[in-house]
């Protein structure tokens, strides 16, 4: 008889113990893609990362222009294109879309708000379509606003020492590699502009825990030249302009640039020129043409849509282990 109590006590237990384990994975499992997609670089934007591209002007975005935004993109080839969640455009506030022509593919959903300027995009390959909502633009321009409040907390604390290959309030011209001052974590840098020509690549070194935040005090401006994050994820690195961006290349993309851009105020024109990231922009003008993209990067983490077959299963065996007991 003891022998018996003994096996079913121990048998409540371990299914005792099953069960909150079993729960906990599959809650984990629903939200880890959440929990970790919104912090580029250590600074958190929320879900301003859902987007290649989020315009901001008239949003009454703190920190953003005010003025609204006009998206243009004109093919051939021009677009958001990706895989992730996270290959939509957001038109926040007043901000419009018109000038659209040639070959343009979004990959994603195209969002606006009720106060949008306009939506004109001639009947370009949109996947997700043209939806209206307010509510979630609104949640990530605020979110926006944070993550630009966070970034520029830290631009306050100065650059990180020991960073090498560029001097703090620097400016960069050619082609130069630079190395972190904090191989395993964030490295802030500031920059008085970067003006690249003539095929320049500046490399951003590190490894797989280095990340990059940087301030661009003035203009961005790269004519077949790229920045390009080595051994560094692209998710790792954050660059905010305070002035225009601007890239030029040849149709075979020779202007890449990698990571997060925000410009809070300037225009924003890749003609052509490929972000693998996303662009955030407040100014008056965002424009990509002659194949000017964005490239949504793809989260290192499992997307929303894989981790259901995950959960799925996991309540597959649950359900199997009670019919078993039963």
């Amino acid at each position: 008889m003891k022998s018996d109590v003994s096996r079913r006590l121990a048998s409540r237990v371990g299914s005792s113990i099953f069960w909150r384990v079993a729960i906990t994975v599959l809650l984990s499992a629903l939200t880890l893609e959440y929990a970790q997609a919104s912090t580029v670089a250590g600074v958190n934007f929320g879900s301003a990362t859902d987007f290649g591209i989020l315009a901001l002007g008239g949003s009454n975005s703190s920190g953003f222009g005010s003025a609204d935004t006009q998206l243009s993109m004109n093919g051939p080839g021009s677009g958001v294109f990706g895989t992730a969640a996270n290959e939509n455009i957001g038109l926040a506030g007043t901000s419009s879309a018109s000038g659209w022509g040639g070959t343009v593919t979004v990959d994603g959903t195209l969002y606006y708000t009720s106060q949008t300027s306009g939506v004109n995009t001639s009947g370009q390959t949109i996947v997700g379509g043209i939806v209206q909502n307010d509510a979630l633009l609104a949640t990530a321009a605020a979110d926006a606003v944070q993550g630009l409040m966070s970034a520029n907390s830290l631009f306050a604390g100065g650059c990180t020492p020991g960073i090498g290959g560029v001097a703090c309030d620097g400016s960069l011209s050619s082609s130069v590699t630079i190395t972190p001052g904090n191989p395993n974590g964030q490295n802030i840098l500031i920059l008085s502009s970067m003006n690249l020509s003539n095929n320049a690549v500046i490399t951003l070194g590190g490894g797989a825990n280095t990340t990059w935040v940087i301030e661009d005090l003035g203009d961005l401006t790269t004519s077949h030249s790229s920045i390009i994050a080595q051994n560094v994820n692209p998710e790792s690195v954050l660059v905010v302009v305070k002035g225009n961006e601007h890239t030029t290349g040849g149709l075979n993309m020779e202007s890449v640039l990698d990571g997060l851009y925000v410009v809070p105020t300037g225009t924003a024109q890749n003609s052509p020129g490929e972000i693998d990231g996303e662009l955030i922009a407040g100014g008056s003008q965002i424009t990509f043409v002659s194949g000017g993209s964005v490239v949504a990067q793809v989260s290192s983490v499992p997307e929303p849509a894989l981790l259901i077959p995950t959960a799925l299963a996991l309540i597959g065996l649950i359900v199997r282990r009670r019919l078993v007991r039963i």
